[in-house]
């Protein structure tokens, strides 16, 4: 009896790790498909900010390691820019929290269509932001215009900004860019000492 039953175990083991092993075999696709979107969506968390999609601190340092390396951008002249949203807290405590992300989302957006790629924007901490912009002074002076044109243009936003600026040679922004960034930080506080709705570039201000 044990003769006979032993080779019928034998094929329903037999049967069973091949079913096992098919399983695998066709799940393994979908897994690593499943894989790919937690790893996706992980760096999206880990580089963008969720409320307004811009990147944020970690996305702008991964961004600007990048984009240092790009040679198409060396001998061009860059900008750092730092824009502080002027009375937000205000805007908070009067409106709510509610109406306070759809400002920092409009202002997103603002900033995004007056500062287009090869530029990189991130929102850096409350209602302050950063821009990397590859233009000479005039140039981001022009860009910073049409930002508070299309702040002021949008009833939502309902305020103004303070911006500040540091320029450095695009070839250098990977090594530069914290020190260009510390000064323009400076220079927006000026523009915000002048009262704020106003441009500094650390040695000139324009309102």
């Amino acid at each position: 009896m044990r003769a006979v039953t032993e080779p019928a175990a034998d094929v329903v083991l037999a049967c069973a790790y091949l079913i096992l092993l098919t399983l695998i075999l066709f799940s393994a696709p979908i897994l690593t498909q499943v894989l790919l979107l937690l790893l996706r969506s992980d760096a999206a968390t880990a580089f963008y900010d969720p409320l307004t999609g811009l990147r944020n601190r970690r996305g702008l340092d991964a961004a600007i390691i990048q984009r240092g390396t790009d040679p198409d951008l060396h001998g061009r002249t860059a900008a750092v820019l730092v824009v502080d949203l002027d009375g937000f807290k205000l805007v908070n405590d009067r409106f709510g929290h509610v109406h306070g992300d759809a400002v920092l989302r409009a202002t997103a957006n603002a900033i995004d269509e007056a500062f287009p790629p090869p530029a990189i924007t991130a929102r850096t901490g409350g209602e302050e932001f950063a821009i990397l912009t590859y233009v000479d002074s005039r140039a981001a002076i022009d860009q910073i215009a049409g930002l508070q044109s299309c702040l002021a243009a949008n009833p939502e936003v309902g305020t103004t900004v303070s911006v500040g600026g540091a320029h450095l040679a695009a070839a250098s922004v990977a090594r530069d860019f914290e020190q260009a960034w510390s000064r323009a930080d400076a220079a927006m506080y000026a523009a915000k000492r002048a009262g704020g709705n106003a441009v500094s570039f650390h040695d000139q201000q324009t309102r």
